[in-house]
């Protein structure tokens, strides 16, 4: 029974999405273009910058956004999943949405959701908070939302916007039952993004990636940009800044890796056409933005000496990008390494990543269904014999004193949400994943 039928609290509602995962997932655009067009069209009133790519999203997403509040544009950030609190996927001006206006939205949603639901309409989870999360900018008159794919691009409920601008990041494998099994395949599917008339920018990736792009841009007339990696010019001393240059300017980014480079060469790519298109966007706004860009679970340093950081890398190219990035750090690879990841990823390859460390391996569950067991995980190492533990919570426990070398939790972004709730001790909202 959905909870509008007498006043909801909060968990009551978001306990009705919850139960929306029931559905699955879904691709297409006509159950969001119904739901939008029941709660007045929020998509049509808004300006937006669409991205889409399968990593490094969400460190585009949140430096382009700290570079528009910078410039004095209030702005909306839509981002999945969440870590802890279900309210971080849906952030104005860098605030969460606030859990009152979050249950009043709530119970004006879910009525219609259940309308429609009766006519046929099989509203996912993905769908409803993607309508739930546009609704609430229009409502804080958000001048632009920075707006981050769920699952591809062509299909995904976000693509219902018209973008000021569309972003492409780096495209590796991940999903591929669902995206394809070939990375132009799954360009493709990314690409579903570009719009017509609209500039897109990507970063630079291998030839047959970008022709997919480009034949999808020409196809629509649509400026397409490739856009080349800053260049590193080692840690700012003194402190985990890494200092890099990008088009003749010097930034400090606190997004750290070489993988990252790409990723923000991206947003101030991105920053200057906007800036192009009226934005007010300035030098200034766009170091002073990159600088205090905040980005949690995303190789996040939690202590130093000995090391201890979090990264929710969960397919084989994440892995290889956070392991490149700690022994960039560090000089070694991790002495221990805590592992959990989900089951529709490329087990094989990034386990034979993990056996060439040399570090201690503790595999741990995920906390969802999806999670892949820890045994499953240990029966296809082929050259160390892993260490099984029952939750990731008893391995963090037999983790003191940290090791010398360091210990990275890395994986699922479930796995780091569930550590990260512990660490500020706040409750964890898994079940509202998805």
């Amino acid at each position: 029974m959905s909870p509008h039928l007498s006043k909801p609290s909060l968990e009551d509602s978001l306990g009705y999405l919850y139960h929306l995962h029931m559905m699955g997932v879904r691709l297409g655009l006509e159950n969001t273009l119904a739901l939008s067009e029941a709660m007045g069209n929020p998509h049509t009133k808004l300006k937006f910058i669409h991205i889409a790519g399968t990593n490094g999203k969400g460190s585009v997403a949140a430096s382009l956004s700290s570079i528009l509040q910078k410039a004095g544009v209030r702005t909306g950030l839509y981002t999945s999943p969440h870590l802890v609190k279900f309210s971080e996927r849906i952030r104005i001006q860098e605030q969460n949405l606030p859990d009152e206006t979050l249950r009043k939205l709530l119970g004006r949603l879910c009525p219609e959701i259940d309308r429609l639901r009766s006519l046929g309409y099989g509203i996912t989870f993905f769908e409803a908070t993607t309508i739930l999360a546009l609704l609430a900018f229009h409502e804080a008159n958000v001048g632009i939302v920075v707006l981050e794919t769920g699952l591809g691009g062509r299909l995904d409920a976000t693509n219902i916007v018209d973008p000021q601008l569309s972003l492409i990041t780096s495209i590796s494998y991940d999903h591929e039952a669902i995206l394809g099994n070939t990375l132009p395949a799954i360009a493709g599917e990314k690409a579903g993004i570009i719009k017509p008339g609209k500039p897109v920018l990507s970063v630079e990736a291998s030839e047959e990636i970008q022709s997919v792009f480009q034949k999808k841009a020409d196809e629509v007339s649509a400026p397409l940009e490739f856009v080349e990696a800053a260049h590193l010019l080692g840690l700012v001393e003194g402190t985990l800044f890494q200092r890099i240059r990008f088009r003749g300017r010097e930034y400090r980014t606190p997004l750290l890796g070489q993988h990252q480079l790409q990723n923000v060469a991206l947003a101030i790519r991105a920053s200057e056409v906007l800036a192009g298109q009226g934005w007010g966007i300035t030098p200034d706004h766009v170091y002073r933005g990159i600088e205090e860009t905040r980005w949690p679970g995303r190789f996040e340093v939690i202590s130093q000496n000995p090391w201890f950081i979090l990264d929710g890398a969960h397919n084989e190219d994440g892995l290889r990008n956070a392991l490149a990035a700690w022994k960039s750090l560090t000089g070694t690879y991790p002495g221990r390494i805590i592992f959990g990841v989900l089951k529709d990823k490329q087990l094989d390859l990034m386990i034979s990543q993990l056996e060439e460390t040399g570090s201690e391996i503790w595999l741990v569950p995920v906390a969802s269904p999806k999670s892949t067991s820890p045994d499953e995980l240990a029966s296809r190492f082929q050259k160390i014999r892993p260490r099984i533990w029952p939750s990731a919570q008893a391995a963090l426990e037999a983790s003191h004193p940290i090791p010398a070398r360091g210990i990275l939790l890395i994986g699922s972004l479930y796995l780091v949400g569930e550590i990260l709730s512990r660490l500020r001790q706040q409750h964890h909202e898994l079940a509202l994943n998805g």
